[in-house]
């Protein structure tokens, strides 16, 4: 925490060193908006402050990327013992959501920046608060990419259980796990389904039910109960 807090220290001492006097320049000679916040990113990346805080974003993030694919790389290595066809597809297809989801993070945490550096320079906040809303835009990120990790892993072990019972003649599945608070999950827990019926649900986030359930960080899975030979 303390080599994270010199690092923003030491970018956004750039800001308010480098950037900071020319925005109030522009600001006390009432500069439009427009102005000022061209000027402003033309400054940030003259000085790589956007890059700088994306590095930082992305190094906190990295170790996440590479649990998730050394994973799901794990398995389709093996996929000739463990998996069919259908679950390497399935294993391939989280795996790229899942990278197209850490690049939507990253693209929110660029944004983000841009608009609390600039709203911070204009409104001439002080050097502190400044460091902290920055911390807070990573932070958000942080936790974003987490979310993306855990339900992408979590995506993958349903696909492998689900795709396994299924070949060993599973035909019914419950909705099993700790107490649901999405409603979503509440009026599924403990419910018995059939294949067909879980591929029509909807959980209301785009996401696929038979492999990420109710949604991002959803912790409930889908549990073979009745076999064809039953």
């Amino acid at each position: 925490m303390e080599k994270e807090y010199l690092v923003y220290r030491g970018i956004i001492r750039r800001v308010d060193e480098l950037i900071m006097p020319v925005a109030k320049e522009l600001y006390d000679r009432r500069a439009s908006r427009s102005e000022i916040e061209s000027t402003v990113n033309k400054l940030m990346r003259k000085y790589g402050i956007y890059q700088r805080l994306k590095k930082l974003f992305n190094r906190k993030t990295s170790n996440w990327r590479s649990i998730l694919d050394a994973n799901i790389r794990k398995r389709l290595d093996n996929m000739e013992i463990i998996v069919n066809l259908s679950e390497t597809k399935d294993a391939i297809k989280i795996r790229k959501e899942a990278e197209g989801n850490f690049n939507k993070v990253a693209g929110n945490v660029e944004s983000g920046i841009e608009k609390e550096l600039s709203n911070g320079i204009k409104q001439g906040i002080d050097f502190e608060q400044l460091r902290q809303k920055m911390q807070s835009v990573i932070g958000k990120g942080r936790r974003g990419a987490y979310a993306v990790a855990n339900t992408g892993l979590t995506a993958h072990s349903r696909a492998v259980n689900l795709n396994g019972a299924s070949r060993v003649g599973a035909t019914k599945f419950k909705y099993t796990g700790p107490p649901a608070e999405r409603e979503f999950c509440q009026k599924r827990l403990g419910g018995v389904f059939t294949i067909e019926e879980i591929e029509k649900m909807d959980n209301g986030q785009g996401l696929d039910v038979r492999f990420y359930g109710g949604g991002w960080n959803c912790s409930h899975r889908w549990t073979p109960v009745e076999y064809d030979n039953d």
